[in-house]
């Protein structure tokens, strides 16, 4: 920079953007599950590291909660595999796939029963921290209710549980 160029891998974004209510996703991994940065104190490295950043239109609490909620059901992790780039034991998601997604448009009744589902899974904590059955029954009720609002047929939700590798 100090000799008029900037480095070949510098990208430039909207740092305030960041700073905000966003969601991070693991972008290379086996199950690309998401986190959300309710504060905006979290900050993806420059140049990947494997993790993706998404800041919904409406940056208020429970749309924040509720992306999270989407993107760690079962049917949107499914749809994040089969549109990554397989890797050994991983998959690589990249920005065109997260632009691939179906966004639905949700009430604010939805977005309250998607954010409460993803949140009792926070608040049990990860299965190795807390009790995995407990753990795994949120999971299976954020599924549920993910698989209700989205509209998602019995068959379609079948073939989901036979294709999807989750993670513990």
């Amino acid at each position: 920079e100090s000799r008029g160029g900037v480095p070949r891998s510098a990208r430039s974004g909207n740092l305030e953007l960041l700073r905000g209510p966003k969601v991070l996703i693991r972008s290379l991994s086996g199950e690309p599950s998401a986190v959300a940065d309710f504060t905006g104190d979290l900050m993806p490295a420059q140049g990947g590291a494997g993790v993706a950043c998404l800041v919904p239109a409406v940056l208020e609490h429970d749309e924040v909660a509720a992306v999270e909620a989407l993107i760690n059901s079962a049917f949107y992790q499914w749809l994040l595999q089969g549109l990554g780039h397989p890797k050994s034991n991983a998959v690589q998601l990249m920005r065109h796939h997260y632009a691939l997604l179906p966004w639905p448009f949700l009430t604010p009744g939805e977005v309250a029963r998607l954010a409460d589902a993803g949140r009792s899974i926070r608040a049990i904590g990860g299965a190795q921290r807390g009790d995995a059955a407990q753990h795994w029954a949120a999971r299976t009720a954020l599924d549920t209710t993910a698989y209700e609002i989205l509209g998602i047929p019995s068959e379609v939700r079948a073939i989901v549980g036979q294709e999807l590798w989750r993670e513990l």
